[in-house]
Formats: C-alpha cells, sequence, structure tokens
C-alpha cells in the first residue's frame, strides 16, 4: 500500500495539470484510511498506475467534472464506465501533429486494455457474491459481454464496446444498485441451500 501512496504522490507532483489522477489519488487516500482492498482498490491502483506513466494525455473539462463528482460511482468505476462508453471522446488532444499522434498512440494503447480491466472488476466483484451466477442473473447484458469475452479473451476489441453502448450503460445502470443486487444475490443462495 506504502508503495502505491508513494508513487500517487510521484505522480501528483509530475502530473499536477492531470485533474483526473489528483481526483483517483483522493479516493486512494479514501481507500487507505479505510483500509479497502477490495475491487474499486484493485480498479483505481491500476488506472493511477497507467495515467501517471502516460502523463502527457489530458481529459475534456466536462468528462473531468462528470468522473470526479459522480453521485452514483466512485471516481475510478465512474472512469472505467466513461472509458467503455466514450472512448477516445474522452480526451483533448493538444499541440502538434507529432504530439498528437503520440498522445492518441497512448490513448489508443490504454483504451486497449480496458475491456479486460472491466472484466478484471467484475470478477472481483463477483467473488464477493454468494453464488456464483449472481451477477450474471442480475445486471442485465452482462452475460453478453462476459461470453464474448470467454471466447474471444484478447481478441475481444473496444469495437464491440462501441457498438453497444446502450447495454454496457445497462449494466452500469444496475451497478448503481449493487447492495440491491447482492441482496437478491443473497436470496437466491438461500433458496438453492434449502432446496439442495
Amino acid at each position: 500500500m506504502f508503495k502505491w501512496l508513494l508513487l500517487f504522490f510521484i505522480a501528483l507532483g509530475a502530473n499536477a495539470q492531470n485533474p483526473i489522477l489528483i481526483c483517483l489519488g483522493r479516493e486512494e487516500l479514501v481507500l487507505h484510511q479505510k483500509k479497502e482492498v477490495g475491487p474499486i482498490y484493485k480498479l483505481n491502483q491500476y488506472l493511477i498506475g497507467e495515467l501517471a506513466s502516460a502523463n502527457q494525455i489530458s481529459f475534456k473539462t466536462e468528462f473531468v467534472d462528470a468522473v470526479c463528482q459522480s453521485d452514483d460511482f466512485s471516481p475510478s468505476l465512474s472512469l472505467l464506465r466513461h472509458m467503455l462508453i466514450e472512448g477516445k471522446d474522452l480526451y483533448h488532444f493538444k499541440g502538434d501533429i507529432f504530439q498528437k499522434a503520440m498522445e492518441e498512440s497512448t490513448i489508443d494503447n490504454f483504451l486497449e486494455n480496458i475491456p479486460e480491466v472491466f472484466f478484471n472488476y467484475l470478477s472481483s466483484l463477483q467473488a464477493l457474491t454468494p453464488h456464483h451466477q449472481c451477477l450474471n442473473k442480475y445486471i442485465r447484458h452482462l452475460d453478453y459481454f462476459q461470453t464474448r469475452y470467454r471466447y474471444l479473451g484478447e481478441e475481444l476489441s473496444t469495437t464491440i464496446f462501441k457498438e453497444n453502448k446502450s447495454k454496457i450503460k445497462l449494466i452500469f445502470e444496475d451497478l448503481k444498485n449493487l447492495d440491491k443486487v447482492l441482496k437478491k444475490c443473497e436470496k437466491l443462495n438461500l433458496k438453492n441451500k434449502s432446496q439442495g
């Protein structure tokens, strides 16, 4: 945990102009104070590490506000949602042609890994549930993406997310009510135990 805090403060000094990184750093401090090490913690650590190493990219102001001031999600989960839905539209490209090309390449590499980050987050979340089919049963369209990920793996491009933005939005609508989903999962688990 200490190494991540150190990384954050080093990155903060190098990236004082990156408000998303500052926002994620604040979230990291809150998670550290609460001693939370669950799915959001892992997601936060990944995003901080990636953004700290890509200090030349910048986000459009409206997305910074949407990510850092979300009433529905933590900054990390909000950023993941926006990356899956908005893709490159999140970013502000600046500078000359060469600099823009470098920024675009960095962003392409970053976004290429986001589907896997999304599924890693969901796997960590699923591990907290009492029933192995919990999230698929109660979160709309999750099975649609997980089936494709299972069979395509790393070949699952961001294209499938671009083409299915409405499904991604519904997944996150259901994730907003995660407490209710987990209660339904608990009921399902108890029902299965009583029948088995």
